[in-house]
Order: C-alpha cells, then sequence, then structure tokens
C-alpha cells in the first residue's frame, strides 16, 4: 500500500482506456525535430534526404507531407526518408510481440520494384548508445504501388527487450528495392487526419500513418506530491481563511505538476 506523502509518477496513472487497449500507438508528425540524433542504421545505403523528427503517441495535427526520393541508380538500394525519436521511457521489458504499421507509398515506375521498409530500435536516453534492435533493417513483401499513394501494411515479429530509464525509440522509414533504372519512390507521413490508416494493402484516402506496439509502453514524466497537494497547510484551526485551511490551487502552483 502506498504510503502518505511519498510522490508518485505521473506515469503510473495510467488511463483505463489504456488498460483495456493494452497497445502503444505512435504517429508520424511531419514537424517537430527529435530531441536526440542517434546514428542511421547501417543497413541504409542512402541518406542523403533524411530529417529527424519526434514521434508521438498523441496526433499534434501536423500536415499531411509526401517526402519524395529520386535518383538514376539501377541498384539493390534501401534509402531513409526519415527518422523518428520518441519520449524517454522508464525501466521495462518490451515484450516479445507483433509490431504493425501503416504508411501509403508510391513509386513513379512498377520497374523500380521499391517496398516500403524500416527499422525499429532502442536507443540510450542521449542517442548514443544503440541498446537493442527490434526490427534489423526490413523491406515490406508487398511492392508500392505505381498509380497512385496507396497503403501498405508492414506486420513483424520480433523478440523482447529489456531497456533502461530514459532510453527512446527509434523508428527508420524509407524504400528499398532492386531498381532498373531509379529508386523514385514517395512515402505520406503526418497526422493531421482524424482517422487512422486500416490495417490494409488497399487504402488510398489520406489517413494518418502509424505503428503500433502490443503492449502499454510507459514514458518518464514529472512527479507530484500527492500528500503535499492535499495535505492543510497547519493542523490548528477551523474553516475557510484559518490556519486550517488549505488551498488546493496555489499547492498546485507550487508544485507545477503535470500530468
Amino acid at each position: 500500500m502506498a504510503q502518505i506523502g511519498r510522490s508518485f509518477p505521473a506515469h503510473a496513472l495510467l488511463s483505463a482506456r489504456q488498460i483495456l487497449a493494452a497497445r502503444t500507438r505512435f504517429y508520424f508528425p511531419s514537424t517537430g525535430a527529435g530531441a536526440v540524433s542517434p546514428a542511421f542504421d547501417a543497413g541504409w545505403e542512402d541518406v542523403s534526404i533524411v530529417t529527424r523528427l519526434k514521434t508521438v503517441t498523441t496526433k499534434i495535427a501536423s500536415a499531411m507531407t509526401t517526402v519524395a526520393f529520386s535518383d538514376l541508380l539501377a541498384t539493390d538500394e534501401d534509402i531513409l526518408f526519415r527518422q523518428w525519436v520518441s519520449d524517454p521511457l522508464v525501466a521495462q521489458t518490451i515484450i516479445g510481440q507483433t509490431l504493425t504499421m501503416q504508411m501509403r507509398a508510391i513509386e513513379t515506375l512498377a520497374t523500380n520494384n521499391m517496398f516500403v521498409t524500416w527499422v525499429v530500435k532502442v536507443v540510450s536516453n542521449d542517442g548514443g548508445t544503440v541498446r537493442g534492435t527490434l526490427v534489423a533493417i526490413t523491406r515490406d513483401n508487398v511492392e508500392v504501388d505505381a498509380a497512385t499513394l496507396t497503403n501498405r501494411s508492414l506486420v513483424l515479429a520480433t523478440n523482447a527487450l529489456a531497456i533502461l530509464d530514459g532510453d527512446r525509440l527509434v523508428f527508420e522509414i524509407g524504400t528499398g528495392g532492386v531498381a532498373t533504372v531509379s529508386h523514385d519512390s514517395s512515402l505520406r507521413i503526418g497526422d493531421a487526419d482524424a482517422t487512422d490508416l486500416p490495417v490494409n494493402d488497399t487504402t488510398t484516402t489520406d489517413n494518418s500513418p502509424w505503428l503500433e506496439f502490443q503492449q502499454v509502453l510507459v514514458f518518464q514524466a514529472a512527479t507530484v506530491d500527492i500528500f503535499r497537494i492535499l495535505r492543510p497547510s497547519s493542523f490548528s484551526g477551523l474553516g475557510s481563511g484559518g490556519p486550517f485551511y488549505h488551498d488546493p490551487l496555489a499547492s498546485f502552483r507550487e508544485q507545477r505538476a503535470t500530468l
């Protein structure tokens, strides 16, 4: 049983929705820089257009944006488009599970032979150490469409990984393939649409892309001293305005607590 006066992490106060869903879904905003700059996975042959961004679990309504790549190389290459970095997590075990990602993509010619490609890893708080890789660089098994931006569903089973306090998730997403003329291809990112992409390989509607874990991941957060907020200023006197009176709003202002 918790002791009175103990500071409780705000992240411990999980919503009923989180508990029942037992999922953590991340979105891919088109704006908002990541807090750190982890090294790109060595499996990417081309990182010339990469921008580092912050991934979020609550949409920030960033613009739906098409990110395009173009070259004239007939080679087997994986091209990194964007790297998203999460807020710090608390120490926990990311269980072995199936990760699912949905994102729309297109190639300029069917002979480009391009596939949505992804990496999922965990890095230290400063981004300097790779704690472990959940998804090594992997191409989808369905080639992207050459006519219109079309949904692609990437699903992959992962092993468990114990992470340390302050570690961050990193998502690297691009395209890859054995091109006969070029690797010209595009991805659609952003989270402005209220509806998430469904789990299929056919949707062309401009819904928000996402990546989902099958567990509730817990992030670092500010702590709230519950006892300090609720206790009276002193224990001599009664009534509003007297020495026993305690204004809870004053405690909130004093604590600058955030949930």
